[in-house]
């Protein structure tokens, strides 16, 4: 009498789509024997593939595989709705349906695949959080180990797969309200004239570590990984702090430099914006390693206004008003 074989009740998979440089073979798939791991407090196997579609060597054309591989959502799309990072940014008044173009593998293009199975139905969220990781780090294991050069031409999606084997997509947008205003010509040519002489007066050092300080800002708010998004900010914040004269750790600096420019109270600064808790995560994500997401949003959008407030206090603005930092200067 044979035991029978017994199958998860849930599966799942997650899929990084990459476009190689290098040729694979026709349809290729590679799969790694099953694992188990703990997630959300219930044991789930997965296994980990590499897989390939019809790949054309050499010049590969841009002609759509739709039938070869799983269907990801490639672009969301609307006329009204800014793209930044891992958000859609709209305006309160602003009303717009959002289209999404979905579509099959090109010739060129892997998957670097997830595939789970459970007993017990996964929200995306702790989809995305426990299974990115793994196939971002395995894309770096494939690009650094063979030197290939593979892009992702999406962020990690993941499906359902339902009993009668048809994949059901799982999307979610985050999306951030933000009000839309308009330039006035005045308060640029004051702004341009503002930098042209607080930069003139900067010395090398100085200004080298405000230009960085300025793209690492730049560049935090199109980043769609918030821990690297967290790295920048925080990069940023010493930047700004070179050729300033104060005592003291970086976290007894940052918050001297606020205080100086908001006339507040250096420590009621320091503990309301729990800078010492920010720096903590900072050390924990550059020196063990820290994926906690969860953890570093909690303390991104002080870290945030932290940076940009010292960098328009190095810019010699006038302090105006910050709903975050605001009540705790009295």
């Amino acid at each position: 009498m044979s035991k029978k074989k017994r199958y998860p009740k849930h599966m799942y998979v997650g899929i990084l789509r990459c476009r190689s440089y290098y040729n694979w073979p026709l349809e290729t798939r590679v799969v790694s024997d099953t694992l188990s791991t703990k997630l959300n407090g219930q044991q789930i196997y997965f296994t980990l593939q590499f897989v390939s579609y019809n790949f054309l060597q050499g010049n590969k054309k841009e002609t759509p595989q739709t039938e070869l591989g799983p269907i990801i959502a490639r672009e969301t799309i609307s006329p009204d709705f800014f793209r930044l990072g891992r958000y859609l940014v709209k305006s309160p008044e602003d009303i717009s349906e959002i289209s999404i173009k979905y579509g099959g593998a090109y010739p060129g293009e892997v998957d670097i695949q997830c595939h789970i199975g459970c007993d017990t139905e996964l929200p995306i969220e702790s989809l995305d959080s426990e299974v990115s990781p793994v196939l971002y780090s395995l894309l770096g294991t494939l690009s650094i180990a063979t030197k290939d050069i593979l892009i992702p031409v999406a962020p990690a999606q993941y499906s359902k797969i339902n009993h009668d084997g048809k994949r059901e997509l799982l999307w979610n947008e985050l999306m951030y309200v933000h009000e839309r205003k308009t330039h006035e010509v005045t308060v640029l040519r004051e702004l341009l004239e503002k930098y042209i002489d607080v930069r003139a007066t900067m010395t090398p050092e100085e200004g080298r570590a405000f230009d960085t300080a300025a793209r690492r800002i730049v560049s935090s708010k199109n980043e769609k990984d918030l821990i690297d998004r967290y790295c920048d900010l925080w990069e940023a914040c010493e930047f700004l702090l070179i050729g300033f004269n104060a005592k003291g750790d970086i976290v007894s600096r940052i918050a001297q430099a606020i205080a100086c420019y908001t006339g507040g109270n250096k420590a009621k600064i320091e503990n309301g914006l729990e800078l010492r808790n920010i720096y903590k995560v900072r050390k924990e994500v550059v020196h063990e390693a820290l994926q906690d997401e969860q953890r570093v949003d909690t303390y991104i959008k002080l870290l945030d206004e932290i940076a940009n407030q010292l960098f328009k206090w190095r810019l010699k603005i006038s302090y105006a008003n910050s709903k975050i930092i605001d009540p705790y200067l009295d």
